[in-house]
């Protein structure tokens, strides 16, 4: 049976060099089986960081995920869990252990923050925490097809220091549609583990007390674990000084040093510097002794400086503390700043633009210029840009800070990789381009209808990139800005913005024009030109008017001689009063109208018109219109009066009592020229009439209404229409009516006789009934079982054998039905 015994030893004599022996040989790492096939063989596109120190993480607690949902969540962790043991670098912590502690522990698994994670890994005894949460589990549409995507980013925390130990982000897409959710997170977790084992080798590891990222740590109060009894030995003497070491030289603001590690694995090297041999010697770092290198560039306020010589010398410290004596100092001189380039051109490749080029630095590091740049006039310098390749270039645009026909100076220093600055180059002078030429044979149309038309030549320069016109009520200025023309080759505008525009009439304007390139410099202006707009079109002359028309007026003018002219609108007056517009007539050669009355409504794109009044007099005038819908002065007026509408028909009479019909007669008009007559219906004598139908001359003057219901009064009127379409007044509306329904019968009864029985009934008051059918109801409807002259009839008995509900209704001579009698049920005597 194997027993562990602890042991707890004091920082002197025998405990020491126990202490010294065992953390010797727990800094010997087992050795790491050779990396899995497994990951070794896999492609992984997975963003991978891992910390470069020595770790002795051996035990780890993987929590559950966050995710989109707790089931993801937990279902990716699996993955992970999975993943991580064919790695075989960790001891994973129980699933079930890490649920207790959580749930007894109450932290809230979608709030854990790093802090609450690593203090339930110290609850479970683990030295690190890996926490995860997945970013992306979902499908996505592409091409017409849902492929699965899966992203997560997943990270190990020690518990001890909470540094963040390694780190891994990935996601993508299947490749295939017909992969699933589950199986994609499979790929996706497999190609994270297998970029984080790839990348292992950077970071060591060792036992506990040779953890370099975890800190040292005073542990002489902690039990050290032995087999069996151990004994005290004599007291550790001090360590050899360190061997001679190597000292980089003209170093970019930095010094490397390398030695040869010593035998003992417990010895730590201090490296101390000073800027004198002879000191003082101030420490920079005490590190394990295995290491074997070191490289110094100084504090983070106080970096190395250029062109400086340093000495360093090495001290070996025990780990019980004892010191060697210090090695001899060696010095180390950093580099000079870095030598300006050479051979720099200039050129001006546009306007307000300057391009620059160099042969590169042959300085050691250099990674980038600073270009700076003055006026010629002062020398004042500033920078101007920092690049990486040996070339830069400035302006060219809008926003350039460069002017036209200015004189620059040039000059260039290099950086290296530690930001040291190098002296200036030579400057070099550079003038930009001077601004465009201005525009040439600018030209002005007049006689426009408000507007005027410019043009000019197209500007040879082809940076040029629009125009710029200017206006100005005379040729002495001050000029205004009018608009901008883009593109080198569009070398005309219209003032007024469109033809007809929006300019005054009869009115004379100058104009210049500017060009303007792509960096916003001006050329001078153009010569000044001028232009008059057109003035208004001259009176409509020639206006005639048709008296005696019916309801219409004919009116005729002579065509306007200006050839901008394009409508004319008509005016009109009713009986000396106000003159109202009444139509428009499109065309400078359309010189006639017909005014029928005003439109009074539009109905499915057809006008309605309310037509001129039946001998009324009416005055007309008229004015021409052009481009612009500027009128000329109205003519003289000129009247004309209508024709008198027919009179109202007189006579009317409508029948009444008759089956199903009503009908009209009425006297006959005086006028000679009747052409028909328009006769309307309606159920009210004061409203809602419509037309019932028409009767031409020639055919008689009478109407008829048939098919009608029955006891239906009717209102009738009549109007006549003469050739020419005028309407008299309507005549007074005169009531007609059609016969009613006879009553229907009552009383029934039904007498027994041994043979049958007699239905009887009592006759309606009417006069002129014909017959009676008798009806038997049944639950659907009913159906007519006999008929009978006469106010009864018989039923054989095997007529009535069943039960029977039965109705009669009466009809008169015209066939009029009355509606049932009261229903009577017949059953047989029992």
């Amino acid at each position: 049976m194997e027993m562990n015994v602890c042991l707890r030893f004091e920082k002197s004599g025998l405990g020491r060099l126990l202490l010294a022996g065992a953390l010797a040989w727990l800094a010997c790492p087992p050795p790491v089986p050779a990396q899995d096939a497994y990951f070794r063989k896999t492609k992984s596109d997975a963003n991978v960081y891992v910390a470069p120190v020595a770790s002795s993480i051996e035990k780890v607690a993987v929590m559950p995920f966050k995710a989109p949902t707790e089931l993801i969540g937990s279902s990716v962790s699996d993955i992970f869990v999975t993943e991580l043991l064919r790695a075989r670098r960790y001891t994973l912590v129980e699933r079930g252990q890490i649920d207790r502690v959580l749930g007894e522990t109450e932290f809230a698994l979608s709030g854990l923050s790093e802090s609450a994670a690593i203090e339930a890994g110290k609850m479970l005894g683990a030295e690190g925490v890996i926490l995860g949460t997945v970013d992306e589990y979902a499908t996505v549409a592409h091409r017409g097809r849902s492929y699965p995507v899966v992203g997560a980013s997943i990270r190990l925390i020690d518990c001890d220091s909470g540094r963040v130990m390694w780190s891994l982000g990935h996601a993508r897409r299947a490749e295939t549609p017909l992969d699933t959710l589950s199986g994609h997170a499979r790929v996706v977790v497999h190609e994270m583990v297998a970029g984080l084992v790839q990348n292992w080798k950077v970071q060591r590891q060792v036992n506990e007390e040779y953890d370099d990222a975890r800190g040292e740590r005073d542990r002489a109060d902690e039990p050290i674990y032995a087999d069996g009894p151990v004994t005290a030995g004599p007291e550790t003497p001090p360590p050899d000084s360190p061997e001679m070491f190597a000292i980089s030289d003209l170093g970019l603001r930095e010094v490397a040093l390398e030695w040869t590690p010593p035998p003992d694995r417990s010895v730590k090297y201090r490296i101390e510097r000073a800027e004198s041999p002879d000191g003082p010697f101030i420490p920079l770092a005490t590190l394990p002794a295995s290491r074997g290198r070191y490289s110094d560039i100084g504090e983070r306020n106080a970096p190395l400086q250029d062109s400086t010589t340093y000495y360093y010398r090495l001290v070996a410290v025990g780990p019980d503390g004892q010191e060697s004596g210090p090695t001899e100092a060696q010095p180390s001189r950093t580099a000079a700043p870095p030598n300006p380039p050479s051979d720099i051109q200039a050129d001006t490749p546009a306007g307000r633009a300057v391009h620059l080029a160099w042969t590169a630095s042959d300085a050691e590091g250099v990674v980038k210029y600073l270009v700076e740049r003055a006026n010629a006039a002062d020398e004042v310098y500033s920078q101007v840009g920092e690049v990486t390749a040996p070339s830069f270039g400035e302006g060219g645009t809008a926003a350039s800070p460069l002017r036209d026909s200015t004189t620059y100076l040039y000059r260039i220093r290099s950086v290296n990789r530690v930001d040291s600055i190098g002296e200036a180059s030579e400057p070099i002078e550079i003038a930009t381009r001077p601004p465009p030429d201005s525009p040439r044979d600018l030209a002005a149309e007049s006689l426009q209808v408000r507007c005027v038309p410019l043009s000019w030549a197209a500007s040879p320069e082809e940076d040029v990139v629009r125009y710029d016109v200017y206006r100005s009520d005379n040729d002495a200025g001050p000029f205004t800005y009018l608009a901008s023309v883009n593109g080198r080759e569009s070398a005309a505008h219209l003032d007024g913005g469109k033809d007809p525009g929006d300019l005054e009439d009869d009115r004379t304007y100058f104009y210049c024009v500017r060009a303007i390139n792509d960096v916003t410099a001006e050329s001078d202006d153009s010569d000044v030109v001028m232009a008059t707009t057109r003035p208004l079109p001259p009176v409509v002359e020639g206006l005639a008017a048709v008296t005696g028309l019916p309801r219409r007026v004919e009116l005729t003018w002579d065509a306007s001689p200006d050839e901008k002219v394009i409508a004319y609108e008509i005016e009109r007056s009713e009986n000396g009063g106000d003159f109202v517009r009444i139509a428009r007539v499109d065309g400078l050669e359309s010189a006639g109208h017909v005014d029928e009355g005003d439109a009074a409504s539009r109905f499915m794109r057809a006008s309605v018109k309310t037509p001129l009044k039946d001998g009324t007099a009416y005055a007309y005038r008229i004015r021409a219109v052009n481009t612009a819908e500027a009128g000329s002065e109205w003519c003289e007026a000129v009247a004309a009066t209508t024709k008198v509408v027919p009179e109202t028909p007189k006579g009317l009479k409508a029948s009444a009592g008759k089956a199903r019909v009503i009908g009209l007669v009425w006297s006959a008009n005086k006028e000679k020229d009747i052409a028909q007559y328009v006769i309307e219906t309606s159920a009210l004598a004061d409203r809602g009439f419509a037309e019932a139908g028409r009767i031409s001359i020639g055919e008689t003057r009478g109407f008829k209404q048939e098919g009608l219901p029955s006891a239906l009064t009717r209102y009738y009127r009549v109007k006549a229409i003469d050739a020419d379409g005028l309407e008299s007044e309507w005549s007074e509306p005169v009531a007609g009516s059609t016969k009613p329904l006879p009553d229907a019968p009552v009383d029934l009864a039904v007498e027994w006789k041994s043979d049958g029985a007699f239905l009887r009934w009592e006759a309606p008051p009417q006069k002129d009934i014909a017959r009676y059918r008798i009806l038997n109801k049944k639950l659907f409807g009913q159906e007519e079982i006999a008929s009978s002259e006469k106010a009864e009839y018989f039923f054989p008995a095997e007529a009535l054998a069943q039960k029977k509900v039965l109705m009669v209704i009466a009809v008169d001579k015209d066939e009029l039905e009355s509606a049932p009698s009261a229903p009577l049920e017949v059953r047989p005597p029992k």
